[in-house]
Formats: structure tokens, C-alpha cells, sequence
């Protein structure tokens, strides 16, 4: 389950969360939810991986309660990633107030 929720769904319902398997997204790390001001959930965000350079358009749909941040599985294998050494060189960039990334989820998860 996913900190994002659409609560036009009961709580049982997968649709009501984000799915990790098709939707990318980004998991920012707890610090980052707690030291930012505004909505951090459903905002833009950009998920590189630094030693190729490539880069995927996601959303925020989660938050860790670490210090390190995560992606979705979809994420993960856009990059073509598997282990945790490869996954330690991803950088996460936030664009905060992105409305229009969260009706873009929306409509990502309302198709799985």
C-alpha cells in the first residue's frame, strides 16, 4: 500500500492504492516529507540514474520512514536494475505543487 490514496475506493481495494508494477514512482525519504512545506504526495518528481545519465518522469506516491528514499518496482525496471549497489546511485528530483502529475497518476492507476 502506498501513503497515496484515492479514497474513492474502500480501503480493500487495490485500485485505491498506487501500483508498484506498472505505475513508476518515487519514495522520497521521511526527512524529506517531514522538512518540506506543502503537498509532497502526488507532486512531479524525476528519477535519474547518475552513472548512465537516463532519467523517468514519475510521480511521488509514497514516503520511507528511513533516510534513504526508494522507487516503485515500474521504476526499477525502467532503469534495468537489480541490486541494491545499482539502485544506491539514483537521484531524486521533487517538483513541488505539481498538480497536473497527480491527475496523470490518477489516471495511470485507474487503468490497472
Amino acid at each position: 500500500m502506498t501513503s497515496y490514496r484515492r479514497f474513492d475506493f474502500e480501503r480493500t481495494d487495490r485500485r485505491r492504492y498506487v501500483d508498484a508494477v506498472t505505475v513508476p514512482y518515487a519514495v522520497p525519504p521521511g526527512i524529506v516529507r517531514t522538512k518540506c512545506k506543502g503537498v509532497l504526495l502526488g507532486c512531479q518528481a524525476r528519477i535519474s540514474h547518475l552513472p548512465t545519465g537516463r532519467s523517468i518522469d514519475c510521480v511521488t506516491a509514497d514516503t520511507s520512514g528511513s533516510s534513504i528514499g526508494e522507487a516503485s518496482l515500474a521504476a526499477a525496471q525502467f532503469f534495468n536494475l537489480s541490486f541494491q549497489r545499482e539502485m544506491a546511485m539514483i537521484s531524486q528530483t521533487i517538483f513541488m505543487s505539481s498538480s497536473p502529475a497527480r491527475q496523470r497518476l490518477s489516471e495511470a492507476n485507474s487503468i490497472s
